[in-house]
C-alpha cells in the first residue's frame, strides 16, 4: 500500500488515488476508472470524520462499478480530532471492519480500502455508498426523530447483535474489539460535565430547573461511581451511537436496516444503547408508547439467546440506570452549535426528552452517593469542578450588580 493513500486529503482524492485505493488487494487490479466527482458531506451527517462521496466514472463517461463510494478519513477540526484520539474512535471503526464486521447480524457497509497508521493516528476507509436506501435521518444536524414501526425494526436488529455477544468479555472474535469506557471516556466525562452543565444552566433555564440541578451535581461528584456501576453487569457488543443519521432503511417490500459509522462500538452496556437510542431518535410520546414492549421484548430475546441469570426486572433496572449516562451525553451536546438557531431548539429538545425520561422513568433512584472524593480522582476534574462552583459565582455577583 502506498503510504499516500494515508496523507489524503478531501482535495487529494483524484483519480490516480482512487484507483490505488480500490485496486489495493483486489486480484483484478485497479479498476479502470476515468474521472472521480466528489461531494463533501456535511458535518452534521458524521461530526468526528470527514466524509466525501464519490462518484465514479470509466474513460466513456458511463457509470463505474461500484457507481459510487464513501471515504471517511480523519477529521481536519482541531478539536474534533483531538476528541477522536481520545476515545480511541477511529481505531474502534478501523478494527470493527478489519475483524468484527463479518460476525455482527446487521447490515453494515461493504469496506472497499481501509486503512490506519497507529503511530500518526491517519485513518482512512472507502466504503460502499448507501444513498439509494431510503433514510430518515437525512437532516443536517443528526436530531432526526423516528416512527413507532422504524423503532421497532432497529430494536430487533440491535437486540439481536446484543444476544449473540452478551456477556462474552471472553469471545474470541471480540478480542480486538476495544471497550467503550475506556480510562480515557472515564477522565474525559469527568473533565467535561462541569463545564457543560454550567453552558446548560446557562441556556437553557426553562429546562434545567433547580432539582434538575441539584440532581445533576449529584451525578457529577459521583461519576465515577456510575459509571462503574453501569458497567457492573453483563457487557455485550454496542454500537454506541444509535443516532437517525446513522440509520439508512430499506425501500423494498421487506423492512431492512443498516447502520453506519462504529467510530463508539466495542464492550459496553446493551441498555445504554437503547436508552441513547430511545432518546436521541424518538419523540417523547412514542418513546413513552413502546418503551415496556420493547423493554419486555429486548429481555426475552437475550435470554432465548443464551442470556442466564437476567431477569426482566435487571432489565429495566439497568435501562432506567443507562438514562442517567444518556444525560451525561446530552450534556455534551448542549455545548455545540448553540449560535445556531435551529440547532440550539434541536438540543434544547433533546434534553427535555431526556429529562423527561429520566422522570418518567425514576431514573434519580440510582444515583450515586454524594461523595467529594470523587473530585479528587482527577486533577483536570477538581479544577473543572472549581471552575463550575467559581462560574456560579460569577453569576450570582453579576446578578446583584445588575439589581
Amino acid at each position: 500500500m502506498s503510504t499516500s493513500l494515508l496523507r489524503a486529503n478531501t482535495d487529494a482524492i483524484t483519480t490516480a488515488w482512487m484507483r490505488e485505493a480500490l485496486g489495493t488487494g483486489s486480484a483484478d487490479g485497479p479498476p479502470p476508472i476515468g474521472r472521480v466527482v466528489t461531494e463533501t458531506l456535511g458535518g452534521g451527517v458524521n461530526a468526528l470524520g470527514n466524509l466525501v462521496r464519490c462518484r465514479l466514472y470509466l474513460p466513456d463517461g458511463s457509470p463505474a462499478a461500484p457507481a459510487s463510494v464513501i471515504v471517511k478519513m480523519q477529521d481536519s477540526k482541531a478539536v474534533s480530532a483531538w476528541f477522536a484520539r481520545k476515545l480511541s474512535l477511529y481505531e474502534k471503526e478501523y478494527m470493527f471492519y478489519r475483524h468484527l464486521v463479518d460476525h455482527v447480524p446487521i447490515r453494515t457497509p461493504q469496506l472497499h480500502f481501509g486503512a490506519l497508521d497507529t503511530k500518526t493516528r491517519r485513518f482512512m476507509l472507502v466504503l460502499e455508498d448507501l444513498d439509494s436506501w431510503g433514510r430518515s435521518g437525512a437532516g443536517s444536524t443528526g436530531f432526526d426523530l423516528l416512527g413507532a414501526a422504524e423503532a421497532r425494526l432497529v430494536i430487533r436488529q440491535v437486540v439481536r447483535m446484543h444476544g449473540q455477544f452478551w456477556n462474552a468479555e471472553d469471545d474470541p472474535r471480540l478480542q480486538r474489539c476495544l471497550t467503550t469506557l475506556t480510562p480515557n471516556y472515564g477522565r474525559l466525562m469527568r473533565t467535561l460535565f462541569w463545564p457543560c452543565l454550567a453552558v446548560a444552566r446557562e441556556h437553557f433555564t426553562d429546562t434545567m430547573s433547580a432539582p434538575v440541578v441539584r440532581w445533576a451535581e449529584t451525578l457529577g461528584s459521583g461519576l465515577t461511581d456510575h459509571l462503574a456501576n453501569t458497567t457492573a453487569g453483563p457487557m455485550t457488543m454496542v454500537h454506541g451511537d444509535l443516532r437517525a443519521a446513522n440509520l439508512f432503511f430499506g425501500t423494498g417490500a421487506t423492512p431492512e436496516l443498516a447502520l453506519i459509522d462504529w467510530q463508539g462500538c466495542g464492550l459496553g452496556n446493551g441498555l445504554t444503547d437503547l436508552a441513547y437510542f430511545m432518546v436521541f431518535c424518538l419523540d417523547t410520546p412514542v418513546r413513552q408508547c413502546i418503551e415496556q414492549e420493547m423493554l419486555e421484548e429486548y429481555h426475552a430475546t437475550v435470554v432465548s439467546m443464551g442470556a442466564k441469570d437476567f431477569t426482566l426486572e435487571d432489565c429495566r433496572n439497568s435501562y432506567r440506570q443507562s438514562m442517567l449516562t444518556v444525560f451525561m451525553i446530552c450534556l455534551l451536546s448542549c455545548s455545540i452549535g448553540l449560535s445556531d438557531p435551529s440547532l440550539r431548539s434541536q438540543v434544547r429538545a433533546l434534553l427535555n426528552r431526556c429529562l423527561t425520561a429520566i422522570h418518567d422513568l425514576d431514573a434519580t433512584e440510582f444515583l450515586p452517593e454524594r461523595s467529594e472524593r470523587q473530585f479528587g480522582d482527577s486533577l483536570h476534574a477538581g479544577l473543572t469542578k472549581a471552575g463550575y462552583t467559581a462560574y456560579l459565582s460569577l453569576q450570582r455577583l453579576r446578578g446583584r450588580i445588575a439589581g
